[in-house]
Parts: structure tokens; sequence; C-alpha cells
């Protein structure tokens, strides 16, 4: 039989145990967790709109510190209410003190600029293709925020303009967006590439993560080109077709690409391989082509244009765009996959020879 007063004192510290605070003692489980120690403050934000909201060809983009576009959102929401489309672009009406600047050439055109009342900061309108999500992966790669999952539900509201449904866009993250000008993607989370110098393309992020199917080198669809120069890219040849259409051209195509020259404040100048036609060069709301020139079949187009965005989101673009190739992904990794250097006329050139599931025949 149990003793009787032993088991009493045993229950009765057992009592008085249960009783006691959890994490008094030196054994004792507490919950915790550590904050890390190399998170980014989110010391920069990006205001932007897209018009029109569904399929946007038109870009405002106002970014700064985060405390000094806080100072000015409200204005900015004033002149976001105001934008409408005319045949002959954007029109807005400048918040009381703000004033309309002047648009300016370089890679990309800069339509028109608004000046904020303390005359420190600007909002820059551009005329850009690449859709909604292309453009705006871009911005979240630019001030440092990672480009995956739904980034238009995320980051993205549809406004009203005057007579037109317009994409507010809100960014905050720890990256300068004025000065973070490296790479671009379409599904990853690693960053962007390097992009240029210019309000439309020269966004920044790094490379995607990649994942998923990821064709490239194979596929029905093709895209022959050349980018010049092959390290830092402002002129972009492109031949899209059937991979099976273009084969016979490759030779024909190597050979244009191989007589490229680039005089001092000139355009480009090339020979056209025998058998191939020069053709005209179009205006585009998105770019300028400054010459086409087909195969001699007739079936096919060789586009050249000038354009801003580098090495990466270019070619990311050709890869990945639902329009284009259609690859799933395209990182920097991949780049070596599908490009190598070659020698035109005294300019060192990046050829690029890639394939994905869509048919490219009859696309530019």
């Amino acid at each position: 039989m149990p003793n009787l007063p032993v088991r009493a004192a045993v229950l009765a510290l057992a009592a008085a145990a249960a009783l006691v605070p959890t994490g008094c003692g030196p054994d004792a489980s507490v919950d915790s967790y550590t904050v890390p120690k190399d998170a980014a403050p989110l010391d920069y934000r990006l205001l932007g709109l897209m018009v029109p909201a569904d399929n946007p060809t038109w870009f405002f983009k106002y970014n700064a510190t985060a405390e000094t576009v806080a100072q000015h959102e409200a204005d900015f929401d004033k002149l976001a209410a105001t934008v409408e489309l005319t045949p002959a672009g954007p029109a807005f009406e400048p918040p009381a003190g703000w004033d309309r600047g002047p648009g300016r050439d370089g890679f990309v055109k800069v339509f028109a600029t608004v000046v904020t009342k303390d005359r420190k900061q600007e909002i820059s309108i551009t005329q850009s293709g690449g859709g909604t999500e292309t453009n705006l992966n871009r911005w979240v790669g630019m001030i440092g925020l990672n480009p995956e999952g739904d980034t238009v539900g995320t980051y993205t509201k549809v406004i009203d303009g005057k007579g037109v449904k317009v994409r507010r866009v809100d960014l905050r993250g720890p990256k300068n967006p004025a000065t973070n000008r490296g790479g671009m993607s379409g599904t990853g989370g690693g960053g962007r590439p390097e992009m240029p110098k210019d309000d439309i393309h020269g966004g920044a992020g790094g490379a995607p993560k990649g994942g998923g199917t990821n064709a490239l080198t194979t596929g029905e669809g093709r895209i022959l080109g050349a980018l010049f120069p092959a390290d830092e890219p402002r002129w972009f040849v492109k031949l899209p077709g059937s991979a099976a259409g273009l084969e016979p051209h490759v030779a024909g195509f190597d050979q244009l690409i191989a007589s490229f020259a680039f005089p001092p404040g000139g355009d480009p100048t090339f020979e056209v391989p025998p058998g191939w036609t020069r053709g005209p060069g179009r205006e585009s709301p998105f770019v300028k082509v400054l010459a086409t020139v087909r195969t001699p079949d007739g079936k096919f187009e060789v586009s050249i244009t000038p354009s801003g965005g580098g090495k990466f989101f270019n070619l990311q673009r050709w890869a990945t765009g639902k329009d284009q190739l259609g690859n799933a992904n395209f990182s920097q990794d991949d780049i070596p996959k599908v490009t190598k250097t070659f020698d035109a006329k005294g300019v060192q050139g990046l050829r690029v020879d890639m394939r994905g599931p869509n048919n490219m025949t009859g696309r530019k």
C-alpha cells in the first residue's frame, strides 16, 4: 500500500510546479524568432500609371525616396484622374504647382515630363510595347523586389482616368530605381537583367529563378537575331519564323549580319545577300524599324531596330513573350546557350539562335 504522506507530498509539488510560469528557468522552452540581419529597408518607392489599363502602351513613372513620394502622392493621384487618350498621345492636367516639361530623345523617346512643385522630381511619360506584366515586372526588379507570383494583383489597381481606365502601380523596395539598371525577367525571383539607361527599358532586377519548361533550342518557332554591339547592344536584328522555314536562310542571315557597319553618328549600314530584298522601315507605337529585309522566298522578314533594354531584357522578351517564342522562363544562365559573338565590319556582334513552342511565321 502506498505511503500516503509521501504520495501527498509528490502531488503537492506537482501542483506547485504547474503554477510556475514557463520561461522562468534556464531550461525553459521559449517561443522565439530571428529577425534577418540583412533585411533591407524599403527606402524607395515607385508610382506609375499604365494606359490603357487592359493593354497599356503609355507609361507614367515617378520614383524617389519613399518619404519624398509620400509627400507628392495626393497630387500624383490628381494627375492620374485627368489622363485621357487622344490621337496625339495621352493628355493630362498637371496638379496645381506642377508643370508640364519637355520630352526628350534617347534609346526610347520620352513623350513628355511633369515636374513636381518643388522642381526636384519629375514624372516621365513614355510609349512602349511589352504590355502590363513585362513592364511591371521590370519595375518590380528595378526597385529590388522579386518579380514572381501575381505581381499585377499585388502591386496594381485599376482606377478611372478621363474616359479611360488606368492601371495604377505602387511599389516600395530597397533599391533606387533611378540607379538600379541591372536585369529583367518575366517569371523568376532572382531579380532581373542588365538594362539600358532610359526610362522604359532601363529597368533592373536580375535573372529569374527558372523552373518549368524552357525549350530554347527546340520547338516549332525560331528566332535568328543579332545584337550590336555585343557587350552593350543598342541595335537589334531579328528574323522570326518557323524552325523548318528559317533553316534554308541561315547562311544568308549570317552573311547579312556580318556586313553590318556603324559609321560615327549615323545609322548602321549593311549589304543585302543575293536574292534577298531590302524593304522600307516603318513607324509603330512601340519602336521605329529602321529597315526590313525579306528572305528570297518572301515568307520571312528581318527587322532592324534601335532599342534600349540591353542584352538580357530583349533576349528574355524574345524567349518568353506570349507573342514571341513562348518559353516558360529565361535566365542569365541561358544566354550562352543561345548566343555567340561574331565579327561584323569594325564591330563585334552577338548572334542569337533560339527556339520555342510558338511558331513565329508571320510574326515580327
